[in-house]
């Protein structure tokens, strides 16, 4: 049986993620779960724990480091911390890392990851799940955007013609037309 979301919350105390992490990640589970959600509606098969899981633990790298390395640490997290397998089974830790080290950004390519300061793999998300988590992180910033209100942030951020705004707008882009229209969010802090 997969662990409860309140055994999810406990792993992450235990794991020292600081609050302010963890708020962000709950938000970012209340927007992926409603992706999620619309994209069943579509016919369209989703793991719901592993959305709302991997939601939830996307960031626990940022227990370790702020910089783009959290993606990494996260997955390094999960795979050698014992408490991880005493909750997960083998086949949910390797999803779990995979969503923490593939979920930066619009995903990070192989061939980019050396400059990035990260070591050689493939970063970019490839599963509906990784995905609809992946996009979701892009719009929760200091409340929940809409996909146009976060294209438009990262514009301001990294310039329309950069390489990182152009897979972020690519996999929005992507999500946004498998799980259809976004509700109405609230956007507040």
């Amino acid at each position: 049986m997969r662990p409860s979301r309140p055994a999810v919350m406990e792993l992450l105390a235990m794991l020292d993620v600081p609050p302010e992490v963890v708020s962000h990640s709950e938000r970012v589970a209340g927007v992926a779960m409603d992706m999620a959600r619309r994209a069943m509606g579509r016919d369209l098969e989703v793991d719901l724990w592993l959305v709302e899981t991997g939601s939830l633990l996307h960031d626990i790298g940022r227990s370790r480091t702020h910089s783009i390395r959290h993606g990494v640490e996260g997955g390094s997290i999960l795979r050698d911390t014992p408490v991880c397998w005493e909750i997960f089974n083998e086949e949910d830790v390797e999803s779990l890392a995979r969503v923490c080290e593939r979920h930066i950004g619009g995903g990070i390519p192989a061939d980019q990851a050396g400059e990035a300061g990260l070591p050689p793999g493939n970063y970019v998300p490839r599963t509906l799940e990784e995905k609809i988590i992946t996009h979701a992180d892009n719009l929760v910033w200091n409340g929940v955007l809409t996909f146009e209100e976060g294209l438009e942030a990262f514009a301001r951020k990294f310039g329309r013609e950069s390489p990182i705004f152009r897979r972020i707008a690519a996999l929005g882009h992507e999500v946004e037309g498998l799980v259809g229209e976004q509700v109405e969010e609230d956007n507040g802090t």
